[in-house]
């Protein structure tokens, strides 16, 4: 079977800068992880696409948390805050539910429904996607969500910030830069990171020229202030929580959710 890869209304990418940090854009024409489990499968074709299976064991508010573009069967925004954490991810293209194969649109609002009948009768609800496959980055650096041109996103910041913590493995939001923290609570977190040795990113939540409202997006995610940690996906610690953690603690969970050495 071929691959293909689909055309979603927010183009999310990664554009390096000249001083050598990563923007995570979002751009158009003009400008509880418990509770679900993830299976990848063998890439196929070209090996940029993989398929990966997303076992959801709860409903969200009755629904599986993502919204599909019109007249396809891809997703095009997260609209539950916890569907990242159950596996979902903008441009995620739904290929199969509960074992059925969907060619369209229509088949996969015919098949949710259907799940969702067998779901509050006691079964999980199995999705089979296909995917961009993330390249593994071994590098550490600042990210920034916008070009910083002041155009209109295509999407929320909430669904933005979404995205990436589903495509970057290991992230900080923090007050500052690595170089320049401007809190205790920040610099204790990027110290700790550092001495980890492995790889993360870093958004700085001040920034509201290219990070427009992500300060306020990570306060509705996790409900505590900035700086709080994440990887694979999951909220791991606010800059307390950290401080408290010794190193090899610290290491082991990162780890244990996907982190990888810097290079």
């Amino acid at each position: 079977m071929g691959c293909f890869v689909c055309k979603v209304p927010a183009v999310l990418c990664f554009v390096l800068t000249s001083i050598g940090s990563f923007a995570f854009c979002s751009l158009n024409n003009q400008r509880r992880s418990t509770q679900s489990k993830l299976t990848r499968y063998a890439t196929q074709g070209s090996g940029e696409v993989e398929e990966v299976c997303i076992e959801m064991k709860e409903a969200l508010n009755g629904k599986i948390g993502v919204a599909i573009q019109s007249g396809r069967r891809t997703v095009s925004r997260l609209a539950h805050k916890d569907a990242a954490l159950m596996g979902w991810r903008v441009g995620d293209v739904i290929v199969e539910v509960n074992g059925k194969p969907v060619k369209d649109n229509e088949a996969v609002k015919a098949a949710v429904t259907e799940a969702l009948q067998r779901h509050s009768a006691g079964e999980a609800m199995r999705f089979v996607v296909r995917r961009l496959k993330a390249p593994v980055d071994r590098s550490c650096g600042m990210m920034r969500m916008t070009p910083g041109t002041g155009g209109e996103l295509t999407m929320s910041m909430l669904d933005l910030t979404q995205s990436l913590l589903g495509s970057v493995q290991v992230v900080l939001f923090l007050d500052g830069t690595i170089k320049a923290p401007n809190t205790e609570l920040s610099a204790g977190a990027v110290k700790a990171l550092l001495k980890t040795g492995l790889a993360f990113k870093a958004i700085d939540c001040n920034d509201e020229k290219y990070n427009p409202g992500v300060k306020a997006a990570i306060q509705e995610l996790t409900g505590q202030q900035v700086p709080q940690l994440f990887a694979g996906g999951q909220r791991v610690a606010n800059g307390q929580e950290i401080q408290e953690m010794d190193q090899a603690s610290l290491l082991d969970k990162l780890s244990a959710l996907g982190a990888v050495e810097a290079a």
